[in-house]
């Protein structure tokens, strides 16, 4: 019987092994580098669990930068107004503390002289009336009392506070009102300064104006006191 050929597939007659198989690969131009990045695996990232329980990297405790790397007050102020991160400090002259202390003394007198016409009848500015006492009683005597133990450091700001208080909505100008009481004080201040101001004619009530008036003679001696510093 004639034998016959191998039913095995054979490359150029040799077995078709798999060292036969690699060998003819190369020799065409292959790699098993290249049949690697041709049929990459589909492998999923390995992802490293934190060891600690927050989600991003533990920080250290922070430290204060030294001088040297410090920001200027320059660079501070690049994004910010300048009075909102340093405040202006309030200067005030010996001239204005002055004129301070004696408008916050005319005030303290206006409550004293008030206070005492409503307990011993002093002080009347004129004939009292049926209801002066009524009038003048709890309500008006703790308001003087608190308005007396005012706080302000400059001088516009004590004018600020007396403008609010004159043109309250509860300020009342009768003859033996605070009010009444606190504009004669702040005429006799105003006459020793030379700055006269109209007063209200006999049997006549103060108003608003009349504060206004006093406030622009106040204003006037200011501005006198403040250059006379300064030129001295």
């Amino acid at each position: 019987m004639k034998q016959t050929k191998s039913s095995n597939p054979t490359l150029g007659g040799k077995p078709n092994s798999v060292a036969t198989r690699k060998e003819e690969w190369l020799k065409a131009g292959f790699s098993v580098e290249k049949l690697k990045q041709d049929n990459p695996k589909t492998t999923a990232p390995v992802v490293k669990k934190l060891t600690h329980p927050t989600l991003s990297r533990a920080m250290g405790p922070k430290r204060r930068l030294p001088t040297s790397m410090r920001l200027s007050r320059r660079e501070m102020t690049f994004f910010y107004q300048e009075n909102e991160l340093f405040p202006p400090e309030t200067v005030v002259s010996e001239a204005e503390e002055k004129l301070i202390n004696r408008l916050k003394q005319a005030i303290k007198n206006a409550q004293i002289k008030y206070q005492e016409h409503y307990l011993k009848g002093s002080f009347p500015r004129a004939e009292t009336g049926w209801f002066s006492s009524f009038r003048h009683r709890l309500f008006g005597q703790s308001r003087a009392l608190d308005f007396s133990k005012i706080e302000a450091n400059a001088f516009k700001a004590l004018v600020k506070k007396l403008d609010d208080f004159f043109n309250a909505a509860e300020t009342r100008y009768h003859h033996h009102s605070f009010s009444s009481y606190l504009l004669d004080e702040l005429m006799v201040l105003l006459e020793q300064e030379n700055k006269a101001v109209k007063k209200p004619k006999t049997g006549e009530h103060y108003d608003s104006s009349h504060w206004t008036e006093s406030r622009l003679a106040l204003e006037e001696l200011f501005t006198k006191e403040n250059i006379i510093n300064l030129c001295y």
